[in-house]
């Protein structure tokens, strides 16, 4: 666990456990570098 968190602490309003979340892991932002980059290239 992430910094002592319990399980329920990191359930979001959402209702979507934090961990599992894209946004939570940072992969969006990595996706959305990611797309940056291959339209820079073109």
């Amino acid at each position: 666990m992430k910094n002592n968190l319990k399980d329920r602490d990191l359930i979001a309003y959402c209702g979507l456990y934090c961990v599992n979340c894209f946004g939570y892991r940072g992969k969006v932002a990595d996706l959305a570098r990611d797309i940056r980059k291959e339209l820079r290239r073109r």
